[in-house]
């Protein structure tokens, strides 16, 4: 579960670009205000995550594929990091592993979204009792 919940942080980041004010010293900086931007998702859509980088797989996560892989920041960094980043990944891992039980028994199947991620990346998502096609849980 903890290499799928990565796999999906990698490939859909919460928060795709992280801006702070640059470090102008002096008066200047009143004047020139600087802006610096770290592009997170391209960072984790980079070559330095293996091979096909744009494709879904949990397992390029695994230990046994000997990559030292790059560190992930898809809830930002420092100062200005979510304060969810430390609970939330957990949290997500435990929605999807019962999501994932459920759908094993063949009963309940899920229909995906016209996207997913952002703000809205949920909408028409759901999941349904296969046997009568009746919606259980819109997400």
């Amino acid at each position: 579960m903890k290499m799928i919940i990565m796999e999906t942080l990698r490939l859909h980041p919460p928060t795709k670009r992280i801006s702070r004010a640059g470090a102008t010293l002096g008066w200047t900086r009143f004047f020139k205000p600087t802006l610096e931007v770290a592009d997170i998702q391209a960072v984790h859509q980079s070559p330095q995550y293996g091979h096909n980088p744009a494709k879904f797989d949990p397992m390029r996560f695994h230990p046994s594929r000997g990559l030292e892989q790059p560190e992930l920041f898809p809830f930002g960094y420092g100062r200005l990091s979510c304060p969810a980043a430390l609970w939330a990944p957990i949290g997500a891992a435990l929605i999807v592993a019962k999501v994932a039980q459920q759908l094993k028994g063949g009963t309940y199947g899920l229909i995906a979204g016209p996207r997913i991620g952002d703000r809205g990346g949920w909408e028409g998502w759901e999941v349904i009792n296969s046997s009568c096609h009746e919606s259980v849980a819109a997400i």
